[in-house]
Protein backbone atom coordinates (compact mmCIF):
# COMPACT_ATOMS: atom_id res chain seq x y z
CA UNK A 1 0.00 0.00 0.00
CA UNK A 2 3.14 2.48 0.61
CA UNK A 3 4.29 1.60 -2.69
CA UNK A 4 1.34 2.58 -4.17
CA UNK A 5 -0.14 5.29 -2.50
CA UNK A 6 3.41 7.11 -1.09
CA UNK A 7 5.99 6.40 -4.01
CA UNK A 8 7.90 9.35 -5.81
CA UNK A 9 5.22 11.68 -7.62
CA UNK A 10 1.96 10.50 -5.29
CA UNK A 11 0.51 13.78 -3.15
CA UNK A 12 -1.51 13.80 -0.40
CA UNK A 13 -3.47 16.60 1.39
CA UNK A 14 -2.44 16.93 5.36
CA UNK A 15 -2.85 20.17 7.46
CA UNK A 16 -4.52 21.91 4.42
CA UNK A 17 -0.79 21.73 2.62
CA UNK A 18 -0.19 19.74 -0.62
CA UNK A 19 2.91 17.58 -0.22
CA UNK A 20 4.21 15.88 -2.63
CA UNK A 21 6.63 12.37 -2.02
CA UNK A 22 10.11 12.71 -4.02
CA UNK A 23 12.46 10.64 -2.14
CA UNK A 24 13.01 6.87 -1.55
CA UNK A 25 14.86 7.23 1.96
CA UNK A 26 18.28 5.90 2.62
CA UNK A 27 19.63 5.11 5.96
CA UNK A 28 23.62 5.84 6.60
CA UNK A 29 25.55 2.64 5.75
CA UNK A 30 22.85 0.80 4.51
CA UNK A 31 21.53 0.45 0.75
CA UNK A 32 18.17 -0.97 -1.01
CA UNK A 33 17.93 -4.62 -1.31
CA UNK A 34 17.44 -4.95 -5.30
CA UNK A 35 15.81 -7.65 -7.71
CA UNK A 36 16.92 -7.94 -10.92
CA UNK A 37 13.41 -8.88 -13.30
CA UNK A 38 12.21 -9.98 -16.54
CA UNK A 39 8.65 -10.45 -17.55
CA UNK A 40 8.88 -13.22 -20.55
CA UNK A 41 7.07 -11.65 -23.89
CA UNK A 42 5.44 -15.35 -24.32
CA UNK A 43 3.65 -16.21 -20.62
CA UNK A 44 3.88 -13.40 -19.22
CA UNK A 45 5.53 -14.83 -16.06
CA UNK A 46 8.01 -12.41 -14.21
CA UNK A 47 11.19 -14.08 -14.11
CA UNK A 48 13.59 -12.49 -10.82
CA UNK A 49 16.88 -12.70 -9.21
CA UNK A 50 19.06 -11.57 -6.57
CA UNK A 51 20.67 -7.97 -8.52
CA UNK A 52 24.14 -8.43 -9.23
CA UNK A 53 26.53 -6.00 -10.85
CA UNK A 54 27.33 -7.50 -14.13
CA UNK A 55 23.57 -7.02 -14.58
CA UNK A 56 21.95 -9.41 -17.04
CA UNK A 57 24.18 -10.44 -18.99
CA UNK A 58 24.30 -13.88 -16.69
CA UNK A 59 21.04 -14.72 -15.72
CA UNK A 60 17.07 -14.15 -16.72
CA UNK A 61 18.25 -14.77 -20.47
CA UNK A 62 15.40 -17.69 -20.62
CA UNK A 63 12.02 -17.78 -19.13
CA UNK A 64 11.79 -19.98 -16.06
CA UNK A 65 8.18 -20.96 -16.51
CA UNK A 66 7.82 -21.57 -20.63
CA UNK A 67 11.76 -21.92 -21.38
CA UNK A 68 11.61 -18.95 -23.99
CA UNK A 69 14.47 -16.53 -24.14
CA UNK A 70 13.71 -13.04 -22.76
CA UNK A 71 13.92 -10.27 -24.68
CA UNK A 72 16.67 -7.32 -23.26
CA UNK A 73 13.58 -4.75 -23.48
CA UNK A 74 11.57 -6.90 -21.13
CA UNK A 75 14.55 -6.55 -18.58
CA UNK A 76 14.61 -4.46 -15.51
CA UNK A 77 15.63 -3.66 -11.86
CA UNK A 78 13.46 -3.01 -8.48
CA UNK A 79 14.36 -2.14 -5.59
CA UNK A 80 13.03 -2.19 -2.06
CA UNK A 81 11.94 0.96 0.01
CA UNK A 82 12.26 -0.52 3.37
CA UNK A 83 13.13 2.69 4.78
CA UNK A 84 10.40 4.50 3.23
CA UNK A 85 9.78 8.31 1.68
CA UNK A 86 10.78 11.66 2.29
CA UNK A 87 8.26 14.26 1.02
CA UNK A 88 9.26 17.02 -1.43
CA UNK A 89 10.63 20.11 0.52
CA UNK A 90 8.80 22.52 -1.47
CA UNK A 91 5.26 22.64 0.48
CA UNK A 92 1.92 23.71 -1.62
CA UNK A 93 -1.15 25.01 -1.11
CA UNK A 94 -4.20 22.38 -2.21
CA UNK A 95 -6.29 23.35 -5.25
CA UNK A 96 -9.67 22.26 -6.53
CA UNK A 97 -8.76 19.04 -7.88
CA UNK A 98 -8.13 15.68 -5.76
CA UNK A 99 -4.90 14.12 -5.80
CA UNK A 100 -5.53 10.91 -7.74
CA UNK A 101 -1.65 9.95 -8.57
CA UNK A 102 -1.24 6.07 -7.39
CA UNK A 103 0.78 3.54 -9.08
CA UNK A 104 -0.61 -0.10 -10.23
CA UNK A 105 1.08 -2.29 -8.89
CA UNK A 106 1.08 -6.37 -10.15
CA UNK A 107 1.70 -9.91 -8.11
CA UNK A 108 3.45 -12.54 -9.15
CA UNK A 109 4.04 -16.00 -7.49
CA UNK A 110 7.97 -16.83 -7.93
CA UNK A 111 9.04 -20.12 -6.96
CA UNK A 112 10.33 -21.83 -9.52
CA UNK A 113 12.93 -23.95 -7.92
CA UNK A 114 11.45 -26.77 -6.43
CA UNK A 115 8.47 -29.40 -7.43
CA UNK A 116 5.05 -28.53 -6.22
CA UNK A 117 2.71 -31.54 -5.32
CA UNK A 118 -0.74 -31.46 -6.96
CA UNK A 119 -3.62 -32.93 -5.33
CA UNK A 120 -6.30 -33.76 -8.03
CA UNK A 121 -10.04 -33.43 -7.73
CA UNK A 122 -12.92 -33.65 -9.85
CA UNK A 123 -15.80 -32.04 -9.38
CA UNK A 124 -18.77 -32.14 -12.29
CA UNK A 125 -16.43 -34.32 -14.04
CA UNK A 126 -14.03 -31.59 -14.33
CA UNK A 127 -10.77 -32.45 -13.05
CA UNK A 128 -8.30 -29.63 -11.17
CA UNK A 129 -5.07 -29.86 -9.53
CA UNK A 130 -4.64 -27.57 -6.51
CA UNK A 131 -1.34 -27.44 -4.71
CA UNK A 132 -1.44 -26.02 -0.85
CA UNK A 133 2.01 -24.16 -0.52
CA UNK A 134 3.57 -23.01 2.96
CA UNK A 135 6.20 -20.20 2.64
CA UNK A 136 5.37 -19.25 -0.99
CA UNK A 137 7.29 -16.93 -2.61
CA UNK A 138 5.17 -13.34 -4.02
CA UNK A 139 6.76 -10.63 -5.58
CA UNK A 140 5.01 -7.46 -5.86
CA UNK A 141 6.11 -4.48 -8.20
CA UNK A 142 5.07 -1.49 -9.78
CA UNK A 143 4.46 -1.47 -13.64
CA UNK A 144 6.03 2.59 -13.54
CA UNK A 145 9.27 2.82 -13.49
CA UNK A 146 11.54 5.68 -11.87
CA UNK A 147 14.86 7.41 -12.43
CA UNK A 148 16.18 7.45 -9.07
CA UNK A 149 19.58 9.05 -7.36
CA UNK A 150 21.92 6.14 -5.67
CA UNK A 151 22.75 8.82 -3.56
CA UNK A 152 19.96 10.55 -2.14
CA UNK A 153 17.22 9.23 -3.24
CA UNK A 154 16.04 11.63 -5.40
CA UNK A 155 12.88 9.85 -7.46
CA UNK A 156 11.10 10.95 -10.71
CA UNK A 157 8.33 9.10 -12.41
CA UNK A 158 9.70 7.90 -15.91
CA UNK A 159 6.82 8.52 -17.27
CA UNK A 160 7.14 12.31 -16.75
CA UNK A 161 10.55 13.12 -17.74
CA UNK A 162 11.07 13.60 -21.67
CA UNK A 163 13.23 10.08 -22.25
CA UNK A 164 11.42 7.65 -20.56
CA UNK A 165 13.05 4.66 -22.20
CA UNK A 166 16.54 5.50 -21.48
CA UNK A 167 18.60 3.37 -18.06
CA UNK A 168 20.06 6.35 -16.70
CA UNK A 169 19.91 10.14 -17.58
CA UNK A 170 21.82 13.06 -16.19
CA UNK A 171 19.54 15.97 -13.95
CA UNK A 172 20.96 18.25 -11.32
CA UNK A 173 19.16 18.03 -8.13
CA UNK A 174 18.57 18.97 -4.41
CA UNK A 175 18.99 16.37 -1.69
CA UNK A 176 16.13 15.98 1.01
CA UNK A 177 18.51 18.49 3.44
CA UNK A 178 17.75 21.31 0.54
CA UNK A 179 21.87 21.41 -0.85
CA UNK A 180 22.84 20.01 -4.39
CA UNK A 181 23.62 16.51 -4.67
CA UNK A 182 26.87 15.74 -6.02
CA UNK A 183 25.51 12.70 -7.70
CA UNK A 184 24.08 14.28 -11.14
CA UNK A 185 23.16 10.63 -12.27
CA UNK A 186 19.65 9.19 -12.07
CA UNK A 187 19.02 5.49 -12.88
CA UNK A 188 15.93 3.40 -13.98
CA UNK A 189 14.47 1.25 -11.17
CA UNK A 190 10.77 0.04 -10.74
CA UNK A 191 9.74 -0.89 -6.61
CA UNK A 192 9.00 -3.56 -5.46
CA UNK A 193 9.22 -5.95 -2.77
CA UNK A 194 9.09 -9.88 -2.34
CA UNK A 195 7.50 -11.71 1.17
CA UNK A 196 6.19 -15.71 1.78
CA UNK A 197 3.15 -16.34 2.64
CA UNK A 198 0.47 -19.33 2.30
CA UNK A 199 -0.52 -20.03 -1.48
CA UNK A 200 -2.59 -22.39 -3.11
CA UNK A 201 -2.49 -22.93 -6.56
CA UNK A 202 -5.58 -24.02 -8.87
CA UNK A 203 -5.44 -25.75 -12.32
CA UNK A 204 -8.48 -26.13 -14.51
CA UNK A 205 -7.67 -27.74 -17.89
CA UNK A 206 -9.90 -25.70 -19.92
CA UNK A 207 -8.55 -23.21 -22.06
CA UNK A 208 -8.91 -19.23 -21.92
CA UNK A 209 -6.93 -16.68 -22.84
CA UNK A 210 -5.48 -13.55 -20.44
CA UNK A 211 -8.35 -11.29 -20.09
CA UNK A 212 -11.07 -14.26 -18.96
CA UNK A 213 -8.80 -15.97 -16.74
CA UNK A 214 -8.27 -12.68 -14.90
CA UNK A 215 -11.81 -12.20 -14.91
CA UNK A 216 -12.18 -16.34 -13.31
CA UNK A 217 -9.41 -15.22 -10.96
CA UNK A 218 -11.16 -12.24 -9.57
CA UNK A 219 -14.64 -14.28 -9.27
CA UNK A 220 -12.50 -16.65 -7.30
CA UNK A 221 -10.56 -14.55 -4.69
CA UNK A 222 -14.09 -12.81 -3.99
CA UNK A 223 -15.72 -16.37 -3.54
CA UNK A 224 -12.86 -17.58 -1.46
CA UNK A 225 -13.61 -14.28 0.96
CA UNK A 226 -17.12 -15.07 1.06
CA UNK A 227 -17.10 -18.74 1.92
CA UNK A 228 -14.00 -18.33 4.53
CA UNK A 229 -15.95 -15.32 5.80
CA UNK A 230 -13.30 -12.96 5.84
CA UNK A 231 -12.64 -10.11 4.46
CA UNK A 232 -11.76 -9.06 0.94
CA UNK A 233 -8.50 -7.62 1.52
CA UNK A 234 -7.55 -11.02 2.95
CA UNK A 235 -6.79 -12.69 -0.09
CA UNK A 236 -5.44 -11.61 -3.25
CA UNK A 237 -3.95 -13.18 -6.50
CA UNK A 238 -2.18 -13.47 -9.93
CA UNK A 239 -2.02 -16.06 -12.81
CA UNK A 240 0.71 -17.98 -13.80
CA UNK A 241 1.20 -19.41 -16.71
CA UNK A 242 0.74 -23.10 -17.46
CA UNK A 243 0.99 -24.18 -21.09
CA UNK A 244 -1.06 -22.54 -24.12
CA UNK A 245 -4.62 -21.10 -22.85
CA UNK A 246 -4.05 -23.18 -19.59
CA UNK A 247 -3.23 -20.98 -16.22
CA UNK A 248 -2.69 -21.54 -12.84
CA UNK A 249 -5.08 -19.30 -10.69
CA UNK A 250 -2.87 -18.23 -7.60
CA UNK A 251 -4.57 -17.34 -4.60
CA UNK A 252 -2.39 -15.89 -1.72
CA UNK A 253 -2.61 -14.33 1.98
CA UNK A 254 -2.09 -11.04 1.87
CA UNK A 255 -0.61 -11.27 5.61
CA UNK A 256 3.25 -12.04 5.15
CA UNK A 257 3.96 -15.47 6.30
CA UNK A 258 0.56 -16.27 6.15
CA UNK A 259 -3.12 -16.71 8.19
CA UNK A 260 -3.95 -19.95 6.69
CA UNK A 261 -6.96 -18.72 4.85
CA UNK A 262 -6.25 -20.19 1.40
CA UNK A 263 -4.70 -23.52 2.83
CA UNK A 264 -8.63 -24.33 3.68
CA UNK A 265 -9.16 -24.43 -0.16
CA UNK A 266 -7.38 -27.37 -0.41
CA UNK A 267 -10.36 -29.64 0.62
CA UNK A 268 -12.99 -31.15 -1.92
CA UNK A 269 -16.11 -29.42 -0.54
CA UNK A 270 -15.08 -25.46 0.23
CA UNK A 271 -13.36 -25.55 -3.00
CA UNK A 272 -16.52 -27.08 -4.79
CA UNK A 273 -18.56 -24.00 -2.95
CA UNK A 274 -15.91 -21.77 -4.02
CA UNK A 275 -16.42 -22.45 -7.87
CA UNK A 276 -20.26 -22.20 -7.30
CA UNK A 277 -20.16 -19.39 -5.53
CA UNK A 278 -17.77 -17.86 -8.38
CA UNK A 279 -20.37 -18.80 -11.31
CA UNK A 280 -23.45 -17.16 -9.17
CA UNK A 281 -22.40 -14.42 -8.16
CA UNK A 282 -21.87 -13.48 -12.02
CA UNK A 283 -24.63 -15.06 -13.16
CA UNK A 284 -27.35 -13.92 -11.31
CA UNK A 285 -25.87 -10.03 -11.16
CA UNK A 286 -27.59 -7.32 -13.89
CA UNK A 287 -25.09 -5.52 -15.24
CA UNK A 288 -23.99 -6.08 -18.96
CA UNK A 289 -27.09 -6.88 -19.62
CA UNK A 290 -28.14 -10.29 -20.10
CA UNK A 291 -25.01 -11.02 -22.37
CA UNK A 292 -23.34 -9.83 -18.79
CA UNK A 293 -20.46 -7.93 -21.31
CA UNK A 294 -19.50 -5.81 -17.56
CA UNK A 295 -19.07 -5.99 -14.36
CA UNK A 296 -19.59 -3.84 -11.33
CA UNK A 297 -19.19 -3.38 -7.55
CA UNK A 298 -22.05 -6.37 -6.81
CA UNK A 299 -20.48 -8.93 -8.69
CA UNK A 300 -16.37 -8.79 -9.68
CA UNK A 301 -15.02 -5.16 -9.02
CA UNK A 302 -12.94 -3.69 -6.08
CA UNK A 303 -10.85 -0.72 -5.07
CA UNK A 304 -8.30 -3.92 -5.42
CA UNK A 305 -8.74 -4.73 -8.92
CA UNK A 306 -9.70 -0.99 -10.23
CA UNK A 307 -6.83 -0.52 -12.40
CA UNK A 308 -8.66 -3.60 -14.53
CA UNK A 309 -12.68 -3.10 -14.30
CA UNK A 310 -12.59 -2.18 -18.53
CA UNK A 311 -11.37 -6.14 -19.05
CA UNK A 312 -13.53 -7.38 -16.09
CA UNK A 313 -16.56 -9.13 -17.85
CA UNK A 314 -18.72 -11.50 -15.90
CA UNK A 315 -19.74 -13.19 -19.14
CA UNK A 316 -16.36 -14.82 -18.82
CA UNK A 317 -17.00 -15.86 -15.15
CA UNK A 318 -20.25 -17.81 -15.74
CA UNK A 319 -19.04 -19.18 -18.94
CA UNK A 320 -15.95 -20.54 -17.82
CA UNK A 321 -17.34 -21.88 -14.60
CA UNK A 322 -20.74 -23.15 -16.05
CA UNK A 323 -20.00 -26.81 -15.01
CA UNK A 324 -19.43 -26.20 -11.73
CA UNK A 325 -22.85 -25.11 -11.70
CA UNK A 326 -24.56 -28.56 -10.57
Amino acid sequence: MAISEYAPGCQIVANGKLITSRYIRKVPQEHWKMYDFAKCGNCQTLNIEIHTEEGFSKHLNECKQCGKEISASNKGTFLIPDFGFIADPKIELPTLIKPERTYRTEAAFVNYDRVIPETKFNINGIELNVSSIDNGAMAILTTDAFYVCQSCGYALEASQTTLPFVKAMERQHKMPSGRNCGCKTLEKFSLGYRFETDVTRIRIDKPCNHEEAYSVLQALILAACAELNIDNNEIAGCLQYYSAGIFYFILYDTTPGGAGHVKQLNQETILKNVLQRAYLKARNCTCGNEEGDSSCYSCLRTYQNQKFHDMIKRRYVFSYLNEFNH
